[in-house]
């Protein structure tokens, strides 16, 4: 939110309701009108959102990975996206894996799983198979 300047223009979308648009700051730029707010539309999912416009921008990122055409559907996906968040594991309060190079599945409602580079793992596991 600290990117965002209210304007005091609106702009109305006859399925939406009335937009409050903001202005977009990152670095030395700023884009007029790039982002908006349907605080009291009638479709009630958008009411907490803010939507940003896709030209306004320089680049979209899902993740670590540059968007070029249109950001996914979460409702209709599965993905496999490489990140750089920070995730740590913890049992029974003892960091077992710390990374900043999870890889995220993405799939349709379902919550987002996380997977781990082994080599970084504060403990190893070994098998052996026996006919």
């Amino acid at each position: 939110m600290a990117l965002l300047t209210p304007n005091g223009r609106t702009r109305r979308s006859p399925g939406r309701g009335d937009a409050h648009t903001f202005n977009v700051k990152a670095g030395n730029r700023e884009v007029q009108d790039a982002a908006w707010h349907h605080p009291d539309s009638p479709v009630e999912e958008l009411r907490d959102l803010i939507r940003f416009d896709w030209n306004s921008m320089d680049r979209w990122f899902e993740e670590d990975e540059e968007v070029f055409v249109h950001p996914h559907d979460p409702y209709t996906r599965i993905d496999i996206l490489h990140s750089s968040r920070h995730v740590e594991v913890e049992v029974n309060g003892v960091k077992i894996a710390d990374t900043h190079r999870p890889t995220l599945l993405f799939e349709t409602r379902l919550p987002t799983r996380y997977y781990i580079p082994s080599s970084t793992y504060a403990w190893t596991c070994s098998f052996r198979l026996t006919p």
